[in-house]
């Protein structure tokens, strides 16, 4: 969908929709406060009550209904905590610049799925899998490695 506009000039601008609402998305951030981010944050990216946030960065919902509305400062404790509880950017939390989260490392996605395998119950498919993979010796990785291969190769056809 394209949206004509005209200007000053009277001249006709044409916008593609998908970059008019990245372009409005950037000017209504960069524009947001911290007080409206963390609430924009934790309202409509992360879909968590006050209560919840809160609890999940160690502070008073009233506290943080404070903080929301801005009648009290943020702490830099409760920035970094913020950050580091929900993976978000710090530079976009206190100025609004770049993408809202980080992205997350082969190494941390990794360890998270090891995490979820290791709260699973004993006799879960992802816990039996993993122990019999724990279990294999090197010639059956070269043979499940050679499978794999196959199997992705018949998926892409």
């Amino acid at each position: 969908m394209q949206i004509n506009v005209q200007d000053k000039r009277q001249t006709n601008i044409v916008l593609d929709k998908h970059f008019l609402m990245w372009y409005l998305k950037i000017k209504v951030v960069k524009t947001m406060t911290i007080h409206e981010r963390i609430k924009h944050l934790r309202k409509y990216e992360l879909k968590l009550t006050q209560e919840e946030f809160a609890q999940k960065i160690k502070i008073s919902r009233s506290n943080l209904a404070n903080i929301e509305s801005g009648k009290i400062s943020i702490t830099d404790r409760v920035c970094i905590d913020i950050c580091a509880t929900f993976r978000v950017n710090e530079t976009w939390l206190r100025e609004g610049i770049g993408d809202i989260f980080l992205e997350e490392t082969e190494g941390e996605i990794i360890a998270s799925f090891f995490a979820e395998v290791l709260n699973s119950e004993s006799d879960s498919l992802m816990r039996k899998i993993i122990l019999g993979l724990s279990k294999l010796q090197n010639r059956h990785w070269d043979m499940l490695e050679e499978l794999l291969d196959t199997m992705f190769i018949e998926q892409k056809k």
